[in-house]
């Protein structure tokens, strides 16, 4: 491993404990609904550190880069359906009962 490899995984490491850090400390503000739009925000931003440079995205070819973009693009949708599919849920108050007897 080259000195520019070392210094370039040091700083992406500091870079991932600063977000660690922002992380745990936008857990104890509480802003609404805005709350999983940060997190998921710095999750994506560390998922794509991580891709990009330890898995070495950055020095693969086109294709490879565009198959671990879809399959980004593909966690995020799902991530969308299920934020959405959350969000949409209400509290459902119980109906009445019907009691069944038996013979």
């Amino acid at each position: 491993m080259s000195h520019s490899h070392q210094s370039l995984y040091v700083k992406t490491f500091v870079a991932l404990l600063i977000l660690l850090a922002i992380t745990v400390g936008a857990a104890f503000f509480h802003v609404g609904h805005w709350s999983i739009v940060i997190a998921m925000t710095i999750a994506c931003t560390k998922a794509f550190l991580i891709l990009y440079l330890f898995m070495h995205l950055r020095e693969e070819i086109g294709l490879i880069r565009l198959f671990a973009g879809v399959g980004f693009v593909w966690l995020g949708m799902m991530l969308l359906i299920f934020i959405a599919d959350y969000a949409t849920r209400h509290d459902v108050e119980p109906g009445p009962t019907i009691a069944v007897q038996s013979l």
